[in-house]
């Protein structure tokens, strides 16, 4: 148990985008706002807000040209010109969680159509050593571990007599599984943003944990 503490200790949240900006904007909690640049992880999606930012930071940036590299991007602020700040921001932001699906592979493993050889491969997967978060809904099980999801159809289980319950306790023994059974670690923004796409929930749920 003490095990099972120690590597699923809250640390600091990871995000899924930065916005640079020196004003108070009101944006989720999975984009990171800061005032700084050198605060930030560049290797995820960055949008700087004002013209007078981006020529401090990329003196050679294009006004015509609001993309800067292939995760830096700009857009002018509300006073700039607000008909391309507000648009441009909410661009950004749908476009972070979208890439979401592109960043994480997804895979249904269907128990109904798999050779026995697979599903206890999946079995052996479920009571190794490698940190898996369970999302544990109604009718499905997301599994993310770090670099993929794989789903599997409770109701297919049930098909074969296997109980929700008996599942959720075979998951248990392994003090490296995390499981959820919730999404009320999430606020209403970030709800609307994903669209009742609950295979991105172990993931959102590992970045505001820093699992990985």
């Amino acid at each position: 148990m003490q095990k099972k503490n120690c590597i699923f200790a809250k640390k600091t949240m990871k995000y899924i985008a930065n916005i640079i900006t020196n004003s108070k904007i009101d944006v989720c909690e999975y984009i990171n706002v800061a005032k700084n640049i050198n605060d930030v992880d560049l290797q995820i999606p960055t949008l700087i807000i004002g013209w007078g930012n981006v020529k401090d930071l990329y003196p050679n940036a294009n006004i015509l040209e609001k993309k800067i590299n292939d995760t830096v991007s700009w857009t002018y602020n509300n006073r700039e010109k607000r008909q391309e700040y507000e648009p441009d921001l909410a661009k950004f932001i749908k476009t972070s969680f979208n890439r979401i699906d592109e960043k994480i592979p997804y895979t249904f493993f269907n128990v109904l159509t798999n050779k026995l050889d697979r599903i206890k491969k999946l079995l052996k997967y479920i009571h190794s050593d490698i940190i898996k978060v369970f999302y544990i809904t109604e009718k499905h099980i997301y599994i993310y571990n770090g670099k993929s999801v794989t789903g599997i159809s409770l109701s297919d289980l049930e098909f074969y007599g296997i109980k929700k319950e008996k599942v959720i306790n075979y998951i248990k023994q392994n003090s490296h599984n995390k499981l959820v059974y919730s999404d009320s670690f999430i606020n209403l923004k970030v709800k609307r943003h994903i669209n009742e796409n609950q295979k991105v929930i172990p993931y959102l749920y590992a970045l505001k944990y820093n699992i990985f």
